[in-house]
């Protein structure tokens, strides 16, 4: 993987995963360690090896979960729920799967009450689960309950480590609510606090990016 010799582990993985007594869970830690790169050819190997495991072992939850997560940056959104769905059948309190369906749900199918019922109930089991917590702000705010998200984007930016990228999520997430509430000033300074985090430690899509340049463009000059 470091001399990029995809082709090579394109052919070897199948008998790796035959020779070993364990391969389902070989096969899973190379996939995993090849999806850290950013590389495209690493993401695309790295999502055929983690498919090739779930044909195998469909219950295989390491296997599907991080099949799921390569689905949904590749904004493949209906397969990704479903095989979040598949997760959650399996382990039902498995809080990842949790949020990220959650966050499909709010996000990309506007299934708002069902992704409440699914943050709500991750979080009964887990209420210090911060992504889960930034999750449930954005269904408060995207069903216009601003002061709630509010709240809950508060306290993820007071909880998570200053080096965590969804931190500034979290700020840019503030950012928004607090200009719906009217308070623009402080809104500002969160929406720069999301830009200069991002510079730093990213942590936002390029939508998301987008947003925020509009938005703090807006508060400056007064619209």
């Amino acid at each position: 993987a470091r001399r990029k010799q995809w082709k090579a582990i394109r052919e070897k993985y199948p008998q790796w995963y035959q020779a070993c007594p364990k391969g389902d869970n070989l096969l899973n830690l190379i996939a995993a360690d090849i999806a850290k790169e950013q590389d495209p050819d690493a993401q695309k190997i790295a999502r055929e090896i983690f498919e090739f495991v779930y044909r195998n072992d469909s219950k295989n939850i390491f296997a599907v979960q991080s099949l799921a997560l390569l689905l949904q940056k590749e904004n493949e959104i209906a397969r990704a729920a479903a095989l979040y769905d598949e997760v959650l059948k399996l382990v039902p309190d498995n809080p990842i799967a949790i949020n990220n369906y959650a966050w499909i749900l709010c996000e990309n199918q506007q299934n708002y009450p069902k992704a409440m019922e699914l943050a709500s109930r991750g979080l009964e089991r887990a209420p210090y689960h911060l992504d889960l917590i930034d999750t449930r702000g954005m269904i408060y705010y995207r069903l216009g309950k601003y002061q709630q998200a509010a709240e809950d984007f508060q306290k993820c930016i007071q909880l998570y480590p200053v080096s965590a990228p969804n931190l500034t999520g979290s700020h840019f997430h503030l950012g928004k609510t607090l200009v719906q509430l009217g308070e623009k000033e402080q809104a500002l300074k969160h929406l720069n606090q999301a830009w200069n985090l991002q510079e730093k430690i990213t942590g936002l899509s390029d939508k998301d990016i987008q947003e925020l340049r509009q938005l703090r463009h807006s508060l400056i000059e007064g619209e």
